[in-house]
């Protein structure tokens, strides 16, 4: 099948399920597809679509309780906040396309997620914190990204969790080791270059004692410190040259009261 998606496709409004994947079909997504507010489950994967995610089809669609399944296409722009309108659903598929921007936070309200594939796009920042939310979350894949920043420790309590890949992507400081972090066969962390402890079998450095992290001040900790530093040197200096200059002074006035004395007594000849 080639082409676009006809915008008359969104008068199906009694459909539960739509397989377009596999195709040639290009262009944009048509918005007018929210308006199967019955659709269960949408897919549209490994086609040429391109452009932005429409905002409406999320908002029309929060029906969607299966999966949602954009992947390998050509999407750019970011993910839209709109995302989170889809609390009920259960797989989303995002992966290997040219998105990019940070993840939005609304990412936590989709509640209901088992499987959360973003992999292969060029999302950058943080893992967003409200993603705690996900706690029923089974598989998680960020990978091969642009994503930075320590991995957070929520993580560490996703119970279900049985595949967590972060690999490739701009993360560092200490990887954590409890849940999913012990199985070395189900979480990838490789990649990031600048990661350090987790589990032995990682055979990631070990990261530095908070001690030692202590001992390394900050550009700007540095500047206040040779600042402060500074002015108590040259507060010093004034005042040991005035102490010198007073002294100086004294002794200058000494020499002068003696020098006078003498002639005053010196006997005449």
């Amino acid at each position: 099948m080639e082409g676009s998606i006809p915008p008359s496709l969104g008068n199906f409004t009694m459909l539960t399920r739509l397989y377009l994947q596999g195709n040639n079909l290009n262009g944009s997504i048509p918005s007018s597809l929210g308006k199967c507010r019955g659709l269960l489950e949408l897919d549209l994967s490994q086609n040429n679509f391109d452009g932005t995610i429409p905002q409406q089809l999320l908002i029309g669609l929060p029906s969607l309780s299966i999966s949602l399944n954009l992947s390998k296409n050509h999407f750019t722009g970011s993910l839209p906040m709109e995302i989170g309108r889809l609390k009920n659903v259960g797989a989303l598929d995002i992966s290997d396309n040219m998105l990019s921007g940070k993840l939005p936070s609304s990412l936590g309200s989709c509640e209901s997620l088992e499987v959360l594939q973003l992999q292969g796009n060029f999302f950058k920042g943080l893992i967003p914190s409200s993603m705690k939310e996900l706690k029923g979350i089974r598989d998680l894949d960020l990978s091969r990204n642009n994503l930075s920043g320590d991995i957070p420790l929520f993580l560490e309590g996703f119970r279900t969790l049985e595949n967590l890949n972060l690999s490739f992507n701009d993360f560092w400081g200490e990887v954590p080791i409890e849940g999913v972090f012990k199985n070395l066969s189900a979480t990838s962390v490789v990649g990031n270059t600048r990661l350090c402890g987790g589990i032995a079998n990682l055979q990631l450095p070990v990261c530095k004692s908070k001690d030692s992290k202590g001992g390394q001040l900050s550009g700007r900790m540095k500047l206040m410190i040779s600042l402060v530093s500074g002015f108590t040197l040259l507060g010093n200096t004034v005042v040991l040259c005035f102490l010198f200059l007073r002294k100086t002074r004294k002794e200058t006035e000494s020499k002068t009261w003696r020098t006078l004395f003498c002639k005053f007594h010196m006997p005449l000849s």
